[in-house]
């Protein structure tokens, strides 16, 4: 589903007509639009006039709510000098650009190349967090495998145990495991993950299939997806076959919590400063003093220095983990 947000009428028109194609919903009010998002828009189509700060502040507010697996930005914009300059800023390569004079043959071939990456939404996580440049070459590969996001990965089942997974990444499992801990970007364990990608993967095959003949193709029993619904979704796979949007919701909340990224040394008033998910102001006092976190992505202003590498050291009730510097997740 695409949402499509833009308070000029001519202009909002005109894009809903190169829109024709796609299942669009469109409005000229933010509050509706918000809720168009929430519901579980791919992506999302903003048409703006003007460069205005208070609009980049809203989309960037839009952006950090919607977290690492959520809608994909399609700016529509006239040619001006303010948005070049704003295109090629470091810390705003979460939102794709189309010129207002060319959407009638650029915007539907961009949002087409967007929307398949949000079918399976932890492809999606994947290849956001692949598009980080930072990933060691061995973990790249693993991220790459849990999250099926090879080339025409659509077919290949997800994988099912950590040991599957160090097999392929050919490492001893608790190696793995330890190296993950380490230097992972997400703040969940491996076997977190693939329930994930498991039960991601049953409730699309559900369709074709019966319950039992989709949890034999994955080598489970169907009480083994049953778990995993009721963990992640809290409630039956029946019900949550039944209601797509709740499971896309629930997902985008997981995703959020899990990528945690360094603040600047000094936030501005008002910056919201997270300790790192899943952990308490009591379980961090005991092993060390608790880093300031935010969630994905990071607060309007911050930039990292290009050359400097900082390493920051969190601490959770389990063992300390380090963050490698900072660095945008581009959008899809």
């Amino acid at each position: 589903m695409v949402g499509l947000y833009c308070e000029k009428l001519e202009t909002k028109r005109r894009l809903r007509q190169v829109l024709a194609g796609a299942d669009c919903r469109t409005t000229d009010c933010r509050r509706t639009f918000e809720d168009i998002l929430l519901g579980g828009a791919s992506v999302a189509v903003v048409g703006l006039e003007q460069y205005s700060d208070d609009d980049i502040r809203w989309l960037r507010t839009l952006s950090a709510n919607g977290g690492p697996a959520g809608p994909s930005y399609v700016l529509v914009v006239p040619v001006s000098l303010e948005w070049v300059r704003w295109m090629r800023s470091r810390g705003d390569s979460d939102f794709q650009i189309v010129w207002a004079e060319e959407a009638h043959e650029r915007l539907m071939r961009v949002v087409a190349r967007i929307d398949p990456w949000h079918q399976d939404p932890i492809r999606l996580l994947g290849r956001r967090l692949l598009m980080n440049r930072e990933h060691q070459r061995s973990l790249a590969k693993v991220i790459q495998r849990a999250c099926r996001t090879e080339a025409d990965d659509e077919s290949r089942l997800p994988v099912t145990s950590v040991a599957e997974l160090a097999e392929h990444a050919k490492v001893n499992p608790r190696a793995l495991r330890r190296y993950w801990n380490m230097e992972s970007p997400l703040q969940c364990t491996l076997k977190e993950l693939l329930s994930w990608a498991m039960l991601l993967w049953a409730l699309r095959e559900r369709r074709l299939a019966k319950w039992e003949t989709v949890a034999q193709s994955l080598g489970v029993r169907r009480r083994t997806l049953e778990r995993y619904s009721t963990r992640f979704l809290d409630c039956t796979l029946v019900v949550a076959a039944q209601d797509p949007q709740r499971v896309l919701r629930r997902f985008r909340g997981w995703a959020a919590d899990i990528v945690t990224l360094p603040v600047m040394e000094n936030p501005e008033p008002g910056t919201p400063v997270f300790v790192p998910a899943r952990s308490t102001v009591q379980g961090a006092s005991e092993t060390g003093p608790a880093v300031p976190m935010v969630s994905w992505p990071a607060p309007p202003g911050f930039v990292l220095p290009q050359r400097e590498r900082q390493e920051l050291i969190v601490f959770s009730q389990q063992r300390p983990r380090q963050l490698h510097p900072w660095r945008s997740l581009p959008m899809a």
